[in-house]
């Protein structure tokens, strides 16, 4: 069983709050306490029995008693922390990023209006780089910044992609190619052949000042990629 409370403003709402919430704490850790002891629940129903008994002989008593164990049933709160500004925003449907009029009433008058403005929206065109870096490495082990050099990095911006290499690590040209996996991922790929690990990345950095791309997508980037190109850019000073 649900009771649904609802309050005229915010500051109703949290007094409730702040009586409601130690009984929840205690009911449930009354609960608790009776499924890891089972004689207490025994005991809690025998007392139960004698209090129904004394309240025929007391009415004053009645009313009380039957008040306390509809608190004592109270298990938990829902929602309780929904902040009331989202609430209200999740009730009436106002999303963020949106534009609205607001029609606004005298006091006393029809609830304030807001009509949403779909024509005011303008769907933003991210430019977005994901990339990936191939390195040397010893065998059997993980590559190493401190010694170990970056000998390709693959990217795309939007639909066309990139490949810079590192000539003092592969051994001759390569031209341009396409990889195309499936017909809505096209992939085109210009082929910048730099001669060494510094040109590599200072190639690698132009781009990326040139294009200003508002979003860089790796995978697992942030623990390697990133990191090693930050640390062999140091090395070059």
């Amino acid at each position: 069983t649900f009771i649904r409370l609802r309050f005229h403003d915010i500051d109703d709402l949290i007094k409730a709050r702040k009586e409601i919430q130690p009984i929840v704490k205690r009911n449930t850790e009354r609960e608790k306490e009776q499924q890891s002891r089972p004689e207490l629940a025994v005991l809690t129903r025998a007392a139960s029995a004698n209090s129904r008994s004394s309240d025929l002989i007391i009415n004053g008593l009645s009313n009380a008693n039957v008040a306390e164990k509809q608190i004592d049933g109270i298990m938990e709160l829902r929602e309780f922390d929904v902040p009331y500004h989202i609430r209200v925003c999740i009730d009436l449907k106002i999303n963020v990023g949106l534009w609205y009029g607001v029609r606004g009433q005298a006091s006393g008058g029809p609830q304030n209006q807001l009509v949403l403005k779909p024509e005011l929206i303008e769907q933003p065109e991210p430019i977005v780089l994901a990339f990936d870096i191939e390195c040397t490495k010893m065998p059997l082990k993980f590559p190493s910044a401190a010694t170990d050099q970056i000998m390709m990095i693959s990217y795309m911006i939007d639909t066309q992609g990139y490949l810079i290499i590192n000539r003092e690590i592969i051994s001759q040209d390569i031209d341009g190619f396409e990889y195309t996996p499936k017909k809505e991922y096209p992939g085109h790929f210009h082929v910048f052949n730099e001669s060494n690990e510094f040109e590599l990345l200072r190639r690698f950095f132009n781009h990326i000042t040139d294009v200003k791309p508002h979003i860089l997508v790796t995978y697992n980037g942030d623990s390697f990629d990133i990191p090693f190109i930050e640390q062999r850019a140091q090395f070059y000073g």
